[in-house]
C-alpha cells in the first residue's frame, strides 16, 4: 500500500479589468495509483503593489511554472500595469 500525493496548478483564469490571475491548485492523494481524494485551493495574483512613493512594484513570478509565467507575461502588458497602478492610487483616497 503506497500513498502518493500530486500537487499542480490545474486551472488558470484571468479576471477583471486589470487581468488578475487566479490559480487553482489541485492536490490529489493516491493509494496504489487509485485516487483517494482531491482538493482545490485558489490564489489571486495581481501584477504588482504600490510602494511608499506610489511606484508599482511588479509581482515576482519567478517561483511559478513556465506555463503560469507565460500567461502572466502575456496578460500583464504595460497598459494593464499602468491602469492597475492608477486604480491602486485612486483606491487609497
Amino acid at each position: 500500500m503506497a500513498l502518493t500525493k500530486d500537487v499542480d496548478v490545474d486551472k488558470i483564469t484571468v479576471r477583471g479589468p486589470h487581468n488578475v490571475v487566479e490559480l487553482r491548485t489541485a492536490t490529489r492523494v493516491y493509494e496504489d495509483n487509485e485516487m483517494l481524494s482531491i482538493s482545490f485551493t485558489r490564489k489571486l495574483v495581481a501584477c504588482g503593489t504600490l510602494d511608499g512613493s506610489d511606484n508599482l512594484v511588479e509581482t515576482d513570478i519567478s517561483g511559478y511554472s513556465a506555463v503560469v509565467q507565460g500567461v502572466m507575461n502575456a496578460v500583464w502588458t504595460d497598459t494593464i500595469k499602468a491602469q492597475y497602478k492608477a486604480q491602486l492610487i485612486a483606491d487609497k483616497s
